[in-house]
């Protein structure tokens, strides 16, 4: 089954900056299920160097699971989206910690500032 990936953003993001995006919170949220060594994304643009503002939202069969973010641009884009991800599978309080048996329900919905 494929993941469902939704963006909404003021920025101009390309398609492959939003595939990096989306694999760098998968990553980030399926390591830290399996207890594996987090892995420091590297971002191959500099749209993804750039210090933006940015939420992940996660949502299981249409409702929201998590979601926390950054309102300032305080770490380069990629690097609060791996963050962000972990943060809203783990740290919202509103929810438990997720469990590696919703992760294949899981949607990841990433929303990125513009820098104005």
């Amino acid at each position: 089954m494929e993941r469902k990936s939704k963006f909404t953003t003021e920025t101009n993001l390309t398609d492959e900056e939003r595939k990096i995006l989306h694999n760098i919170a998968l990553t980030a949220i399926t390591k830290k299920l399996r207890n594996e060594s987090p892995i420091l994304p590297m971002a191959k643009t500099d749209t993804l160097n750039e210090k933006r503002g940015a939420f992940v939202s996660l949502h299981k069969h249409g409702q929201l699971r998590g979601c926390i973010g950054y309102v300032h641009g305080v770490k380069p884009l990629a690097e609060a989206i791996n963050d962000m991800a972990i943060a809203a599978a783990f740290q919202d309080p509103r929810f438990q910690q997720l469990q590696e048996n919703e992760l294949e329900n899981m949607d990841i919905e990433i929303s990125v500032r513009s820098l104005a």
